[in-house]
């Protein structure tokens, strides 16, 4: 196979003399060089690292702050509590790991493109010294994804090894004769513990892969070049089996799509341009378009399923930049990723390019993946970029070339056809949609990507998007027929995400009241394939069943708004809520008749049994100074289900941090939260035993999620039974809801709202075999901005 990428760094230090970014961003790396080298303190085979899913607060999901400085305290910014002991502190030394890795590749550039080589130099040989001489004395360990010597997990010491051995592999011959060889036993010893845990199509197996390749790559082992390529699991495999036809990754989030391409993206710069077939590079190219189509006018994502909740398109500019090089057979447009343009600090490439804090900011090209792989200048946005298409155009000047020297497809090159455009295998759903009456420049407009399982809706008023096709996976929050919206007026009805995996708060934000779904016996629905019924270029039909009960849900947009139909068969009568929330709180319009009555404490059929009444501050967002948690159990016994391993002695619940940093996707399938004898998420899941509902008609769903919801009020619904009301948010639209005989309906707030906003839930609850439910929705012409997802 051919030899790894590697940057052409004549052609980089040509571009430090004659573009500005670029120097800036080598300024910037030689600054975090100097403040690291006297930082970094890297922990030994004694001090064991821990899930960085432990690194976010408890009370409220906010990450804990990573301070160099303080090993043995650990803060939140939202509410100052201090987190101390484990497993902090061994999330902590995580996330040193990590920045050991990230420091090893500043010197290598400064090694390759500055005039301070000969101190990068020696910084370098410490940091592979450290570790290359010591690696076997890091027992393996981990108990979330795999096992690691260094990291935790197989996923942390795979990303770890990808930096450490990059860095390495850009700086050349440097290394001291018997450093250079501890670090060829080093790379033998994490392919001996990398290559038996790769076994499934699956974002971790993918940066394992990237691990072995670059392993690969420093042993010279063409053999285990291949095996990374061509085994079941291989790369191939991960990207044609991996992404939709579409280009998405089958999680179905931004940050596990974007992890998952940067995995395969340093995979196949380790392992050259014969690492992929054509077919794959294409496919995985497309991975790069399809993202932006999905995004609001601000340019934020949706944070679907497990999906981290700040998340912007830009965010993910390096894999794009990268792109431009690793994958010369397809064009690559950079212009979406830069349409919102921020400064910020350098962001290495490398797993968690947000892990660490501080940093000195630069333009709004930040990147090293930008310095080494991307084009001298960003071009303008294409005139006929269009959501669905997969084609873009090609970015030229990369300066960056195979070390085989093998030949690289013209700059020309077309870029993979539209999906679903060319012969489907039998069996295959409807080619991919595009609904474009008027390609104009800049606007989107409606499509359907039915392999997916995503429908997108835009009109003047409003886009709204819709998700039904195959199960996701663990991180999928089984939220069939959820819909998200942006309105022309800036109103949002968005999906909430998730926190960290070990984070109490994270079991509402997982739960059914947390989605725009309807919702049987309280229950999150099992895995299943949703199923596309309709589609035009303002309507969407779509049905998910399981176990004899049909949901289905019908959308169409106007130029006012929106229709929204849920229908709901089943067996036997069972317990039916629909829920919606969106910006603000959820208010009816007056009646003189029936007035809506706030109730302290609501019934025992309501959505939230033994609720506490927020504090004026909880009303509209995160307490910001409580010594309570954001959620409470009902009662004292409630506690087990979500206890996380830490005794009543201690003054802090532990949380679960991202295990990538505050906005890099990181995939875990935990069985336990916290120390031992912590009880499971599993078992904290609807349908486990850490769920147990009340039995009874219209009994309420229990524990996190019921905790969650504050300020609860049962609305009054009037004669003619259409609820109407709106957030009090500026811009709502007003709902008009007919509301089933025999329901009731409810008004709550909650937290966890990705924009900031206060978050307002509307849910009717019933007891039926079957139920519609009807709602308008109406945007007012007066307050309307720019038709969202459009160009201004």
């Amino acid at each position: 196979m051919s030899a790894a990428y590697t940057p052409a760094w004549p052609a980089i230090r040509q571009r430090l003399e004659t573009r500005p970014w670029a120097a800036e961003i080598l300024t910037a790396i030689r600054s975090d060089f100097t403040r690291w080298s006297r930082d970094l303190v890297i922990p030994g085979p004694d001090q064991p690292s821990a899930w960085t899913h432990h690194y976010f607060c408890d009370a409220d999901g906010a990450p804990l702050v990573f301070d160099a400085a303080t090993p043995a305290r650990h803060a939140c910014p939202a509410c100052d509590r201090v987190y101390r002991g484990e497993p902090w502190d061994g999330a902590w030394r995580t996330t040193m790991h990590d920045a050991a890795a990230v420091q090893a590749q500043r010197a290598a550039l400064l090694i390759r493109l500055s005039d301070a080589a000969a101190e990068a130099a020696a910084e370098l040989e410490r940091l592979a010294a450290a570790y290359a001489r010591h690696y076997l004395s890091y027992e393996p360990h981990g108990g979330n994804a795999g096992q690691g010597r260094v990291q935790p997990q197989s996923l942390d010491e795979a990303v770890w090894a990808v930096g450490l051995l990059r860095a390495l592999r850009w700086a050349g011959d440097v290394l001291s004769p018997a450093t250079s060889a501890a670090v060829d036993a080093m790379a033998s010893a994490i392919a001996d513990l990398l290559r038996p845990q790769a076994g499934m199509v699956h974002n971790i197996h993918c940066w394992l892969l990237a691990a072995l390749a670059e392993c690969a790559a420093r042993l010279g082992d063409r053999n285990l070049t291949e095996w990374c390529r061509d085994a079941p699991f291989g790369a191939e495999a991960q990207v044609m089996q991996g992404f939709h036809p579409e280009g998405v990754w089958y999680e179905i989030n931004a940050h596990y799509h974007y992890y998952a391409v940067a995995a395969l993206l340093s995979y196949r710069e380790a392992a050259g341009p014969e690492g992929l077939s054509e077919r794959a590079a294409r496919r995985l190219a497309r991975a790069i378009a399809a993202p932006p189509s999905l995004a609001y006018a601000d340019t934020r994502l949706p944070a679907y399923g497990d999906g981290w909740a700040e998340c912007h398109v830009g965010d993910f500019a390096a894999q794009a930049e990268a792109a431009c090089t690793l994958l010369p057979e397809a064009a690559v447009d950079l212009a979406p990723y830069y349409e919102r343009r921020r400064p910020g600090p350098v962001r290495p490439w490398f797993g968690r390019p947000d892990a660490l804090p501080g940093g000195v900011d630069v333009g709004y090209r930040s990147s090293v993946a930008a310095l080494l792989f991307g084009p001298d200048e960003v071009p303008a946005a294409s005139p006929s970029t269009t959501p669905a298409s997969g084609t873009s155009r090609k970015s030229a000047g990369s300066p960056a070339t195979p070390a085989s020297g093998a030949d690289r497809s013209p700059a020309g090159s077309p870029a993979a056809p539209a999906s679903g455009t060319g012969p489907r295998p039998a069996g295959s759903p409807a080619a991919a949609r595009d609904f474009a009456p008027d390609r104009v420049a800049g606007r989107r407009s409606s499509f359907v990507w039915p392999h997916a399982g995503i429908g997108v809706l835009r009109s003047p008023a409003v886009r709204l998007a819709m998700r039904f096709g195959p199960d996701a996976g663990w991180h999928d929050h089984r939220d069939k027929l959820n819909v998200d919206v942006e309105t022309a007026t800036g109103w949002c009805s968005l999906d909430l995400g998730t926190s960290g995996y070990g984070s109490a708060f994270t079991a509402w934000m997982r739960s059914p009241l947390a989605h725009n779904v309807a919702i049987v016996d309280g229950a999150r629905q099992p895995p299943h394939t949703g199923r596309l019924l309709e589609s035009s270029e303002r309507r969407l039909v779509a049905e998910s069943a399981w176990e004899g009960n049909v949901l289905r849900r019908s959308v169409a947009v106007t130029d006012d708004g929106w229709a929204d139909e849920v229908t709901v068969t089943l067996p036997s009568a069972r317990r039916v809520e629909w829920a919606f929330h969106g910006d603000g709180l959820f208010s009816p319009d007056p009646t003189p008749d029936r007035p809506a009555v706030p109730s302290t404490r609501p019934p025992s059929d309501s959505p939230a049994q033994g609720v506490r009444e927020p504090s004026a501050s909880a009303r509209h967002g995160r307490e910001p100074s409580s010594s309570r948690p954001a959620w409470e159990p009902r009662d004292p016994s409630d506690c087990a289900a979500h206890s996380t391993g830490v005794s009543s002695s201690s003054t802090i619940s532990p949380s679960g941090p991202c295990d990538a940093g505050s906005k890099v996707p990181r995939d875990v399938r935990p069985e336990n939260v916290g120390a031992a004898g912590s009880a499971s998420l599993r078992d904290a899941r609807p349908g486990n035993g850490g769920d147990a509902r009340p039995e009874g008609r219209g009994a309420g769903v229990l524990g996190q999620e019921a905790a969650a919801l504050r300020d609860v009020r049962r609305l009054a619904v009037p004669a003619d039974g259409i609820l109407r009301g709106t957030w009090d948010f500026d811009g709502a639209p007003h709902l008009a809801l007919a509301v089933p005989d025999g329901f009731a309906a409810y008004a709550a707030t909650a937290e966890g709202n990705p924009n900031g906003r206060p978050l307002g839930l509307l849910i009717l609850r019933g007891h039926a075999a079957r139920a519609r439910f009807r709602a308008t929705f109406t945007v007012s012409e007066g307050r309307r901005r720019a038709a969202p997802g459009t160009a201004p």
